[in-house]
């Protein structure tokens, strides 16, 4: 980079012009496409609500579709012999009643062996100590069993979520939905929820706590990965199909940690900051070009100062949140992780790089400081802009809600 020796202030007011142009390009765009897309999506669920039926509680009380009418209920599928993700979602169930005092359902996809008194063993591991509302009644959380096919039609053709009873080892015999289903007073669906991602629990709770809008969340038919899939028992007409994942033995250890609310909007601020970097990074440049070296080193301080922060928050988000997959299927897969992958290995070298880059120019070492600068300029901009890039496909992309 050329260094003239004198020095002009010509900053142009670079940093607010980008901040304004990161949040049109970073912010809006996701407005607007919650706006335009989520709505124009058909309801996966009948808006006339699910379906009839009668099974026996864990007290032995049957329960019908009467029964929960007038409550706001989520329903939740798990069997006690699971050795996957069902304590999970079970855990998650529980955290949900503490927190918000919803009405909880539990259907059991092996009834065969959940009795009653089954599960009303295994209950008492889980239930929370009922606290009462305003009015003074206390929520209930139902743990349901009968009949297999009423249970699994039901899952299938009402919740259109995917069960089957496979020949695998114990424990791993049942495939079925990690979702939990948010229902209405009239037993709508309004939407699922993945139980094992914290974000969407978080988001759960907030709508069952009136801080979100209901049915927030767009809809649409999980689609499997590549495997063995098998047909859904019970919703032959939805056409639902289920593949057990290699690693569903494994998600019984997985750590979970419930996010606060305001984590879930750092994934919208770091692409944000990873746009403002970006722009002060190409300000910077046309600036030294154009021999405005003052405002040259406004704009990559900034930058500096700007990436540092980002850190910060990626850091803090990722404390909670220890991973979100990748929805997209197909050829985007590949295009993604290979992104992914150069931006996570050019990061890890970025602040090496920009620190040795700054401390060179702010020691007048011009030689040595346009030398590296060759080097650290290009890594720096490849890392931001795949920032907001990898921020647009993980959270933005058509599948990821």
């Amino acid at each position: 980079m050329n260094t003239p020796s004198s020095f002009r202030s010509h900053c142009c007011g670079f940093p607010l012009t980008a901040l304004i142009l990161t949040w049109t390009m970073c912010v809006l765009p996701s407005s607007a496409l919650a706006q335009e897309t989520v709505p124009a999506r058909p309801s996966l669920w009948n808006p006339a609500g699910i379906q009839d039926f009668s099974l026996t509680d864990r007290t032995g009380e049957t329960v019908t579709k009467q029964t929960l009418l007038g409550k706001e209920w989520v329903a939740g599928f798990i069997f006690t012999r699971c050795k996957g993700p069902c304590p999970t979602v079970v855990g998650q169930m529980k955290l949900l009643q503490e927190q918000t005092g919803v009405t909880l359902v539990t259907f059991s996809v092996q009834p065969e062996v959940d009795t009653p008194e089954v599960l009303k063993s295994f209950s008492t591991t889980y239930v929370p100590a009922a606290k009462p509302d305003a009015e003074g009644k206390v929520p209930h959380w139902y743990w349901l069993t009968g009949d297999r096919a009423v249970i699994y039609g039901l899952i299938g053709k009402s919740f259109r979520m995917p069960v089957a009873a496979t020949n695998g080892p114990a424990g791993f015999d049942v495939i079925h939905s990690n979702n939990l289903m948010h229902l209405d007073e009239e037993g709508r669906v309004l939407g699922k929820y993945n139980a094992i991602e914290p974000s969407e629990m978080a988001l759960l709770r907030r709508i069952l706590q009136g801080k979100a809008p209901r049915g927030k969340m767009a809809t649409s038919i999980p689609t499997a990965p590549e495997g063995e899939s098998v047909q859904v028992e019970g919703a032959a007409a939805a056409g639902l199909t289920i593949t057990r994942p290699a690693e569903e033995a494994e998600t019984e250890d997985e750590e979970v940690r419930t996010a606060p609310d305001w984590v879930l909007s750092l994934p919208a601020l770091n692409a944000s900051l990873n746009g403002l970097a970006t722009i002060l990074l190409l300000s910077g440049y046309v600036m030294i070009k154009k021999g405005h070296v003052k405002a040259h080193k406004t704009l990559m301080l900034s930058s500096f100062a700007v990436s540092i922060i980002f850190l910060g928050s990626y850091l803090t988000y990722h404390f909670f949140v220890l991973s979100k997959k990748f929805p997209g299927t197909g050829l985007i897969r590949p295009i993604y992780f290979t992104i992914l992958i150069t931006h996570i290995i050019l990061a890890a070298t970025v602040p090496v790089l920009a620190s040795i880059t700054i401390y060179r120019a702010l020691r007048g070492d011009w030689a040595r400081h346009r030398s590296i600068a060759r080097i650290t300029f290009p890594i720096w901009v490849y890392v931001s802009i795949t920032g907001v890039i990898i921020y647009f496909m993980l959270y933005q992309w058509p599948v990821a809600a």
